[in-house]
């Protein structure tokens, strides 16, 4: 279903492709997601004059394979930083509708799409950038620096729990630590957002 500015109800895509994640990037919607009948692809998406979803990456999407058996949970994201588009590949231990060990981060991988031809380049470092993830919202980055976070970092939440969890990307340790210590397991559900 989709909504665009001034429309006064939701319109039902027909025969289009499931997009599990979206970010605009150099004017242009990109998502990925399973076109009918097909595995997980790079898509564009136009609303205008008339939606639809286009494939835009005629190989699927490279799965990395959990190292451990440990991992119950897998989220990916597409994020635009800085004109350049990154898709997010975290692994999650434990089971997420269980609640048990789902809070445990075992391995982020970061890469960058070109978008002339939405190939995926593994990243190695993120710089001076810093990414907040929600479960449900999604994400975003900005620059470190200019607002007091670690550098190549990446601080996650997840509705099982009130943890803050601080990815360092170099050496992939995580630092875990009360997103909010006066909420403490109470408040579950939240997101991170980004104040000014």
């Amino acid at each position: 279903m989709y909504c665009r500015v001034g429309d006064k109800e939701w319109t039902i895509s027909k025969g289009g492709a499931k997009v599990l994640g979206a970010a605009a990037c150099q004017g242009k919607i990109y998502g990925f997601g399973t076109p009918p009948r097909e595995h997980l692809k790079f898509l564009e998406i136009k609303l205008r004059p008339n939606y639809r979803v286009k494939i835009v990456e005629e190989e699927q999407i490279r799965i990395i394979q959990p190292s451990t058996k440990a991992c119950g949970d897998i989220r990916r994201y597409l994020v635009e930083s800085c004109g350049k588009l990154l898709f997010f590949h975290q692994l999650l231990a434990g089971e997420e509708y269980t609640n048990r060990d789902a809070n445990v981060v075992l391995d982020v991988k970061v890469f960058r799409i070109g978008i002339e031809r939405m190939r995926m380049k593994e990243v190695k470092d993120l710089g001076d950038r810093a990414f907040f993830f929600s479960w449900w919202s999604g994400g975003f980055g900005c620059r470190a620096s200019k607002f007091g976070f670690k550098r190549n970092t990446i601080y996650m939440v997840n509705p099982h729990d009130s943890n803050l969890y601080v990815y360092a990307y170099a050496d992939r340790s995580v630092l875990v630590t009360s997103s909010c210590p006066e909420v403490g397991r109470r408040c579950a559900m939240h997101d991170l957002v980004m104040c000014r």
